[in-house]
Order: C-alpha cells, then sequence, then structure tokens
C-alpha cells in the first residue's frame, strides 16, 4: 500500500512540474507517433543516406525522430526536428525534399507530414 500511495505521489509531482514547466500539450502527447512513408530515390538525411525503399519514422519524444526501414534491419537516428507546418491536410503523407544534390548528387530529406496531420517534422541540420 505504501509502494502504491509513494508511486502516485511521485507521478503526480512529475505531471504538476511538466505542467509548471509550460511544455504543450502537443509535445506531451506525441510519444510514438509514426508515419510510413516510400522513398523513390536515396535521399540525405542528418548523417546518413536513405537508399529508396519504404521507411518508418517514429517521434519518440515531442521533436526527436528516429528512422528504420521496414524489416528493421536499418536504424537511424536520433534526429532532432523542429514544426512543419502544411497548409492543406491530406490523406497522403508528403515528404518535403530539397532538390539541390550535394557533390554525391544525392538530394536532402528537408522533412515530412504524416497523413492527415497539420504539423510535420523538419530535420534540424
Amino acid at each position: 500500500m505504501q509502494h502504491l500511495m509513494t508511486r502516485t505521489v511521485v507521478s503526480s509531482a512529475v505531471l504538476i512540474a511538466g505542467l509548471a514547466l509550460g511544455v504543450p500539450a502537443e509535445a506531451q502527447v506525441a510519444h510514438n507517433r509514426t508515419t510510413h512513408l516510400t522513398l523513390e530515390f536515396p535521399v540525405r538525411v542528418p548523417g546518413a543516406t536513405l537508399p529508396a525503399g519504404h521507411y518508418v519514422f517514429t517521434v519518440k519524444a515531442s521533436e526527436v525522430v528516429w528512422i528504420r526501414n521496414e524489416d528493421d534491419s536499418s536504424v537511424y537516428g536520433p534526429y532532432f526536428t523542429r514544426p512543419l507546418r502544411r497548409v492543406n491536410s491530406t490523406a497522403t503523407p508528403k515528404i518535403v525534399v530539397v532538390r539541390s544534390a550535394g557533390a554525391n548528387g544525392i538530394p536532402t530529406l528537408r522533412g515530412w507530414v504524416g497523413r492527415h496531420r497539420e504539423y510535420g517534422h523538419e530535420f534540424v541540420w
């Protein structure tokens, strides 16, 4: 009984501390949000190049993202991002690619917005 009471008090204290620090509500519920994307050509992300293929982008904290391929054999990240706003929300995920390629000719993935979402994620380089 004492253990349960202590755990409840600690959980409440953590919640109150988060509210007191002004953590936005959207950031508090953004854990483990995923977006499935298909890349038709290779793109650069911070510190890596993703070959063409199917990927799962997972938001583990408000703006921290991990990328993995479909069979989980490759994991990339963590990457820090900032909010990226889409003008019109649609059922199709939107990928934002900067076509200016580096010396290797591979374009840069700037960010993405998931299905039916107004805000997505832009990589912080």
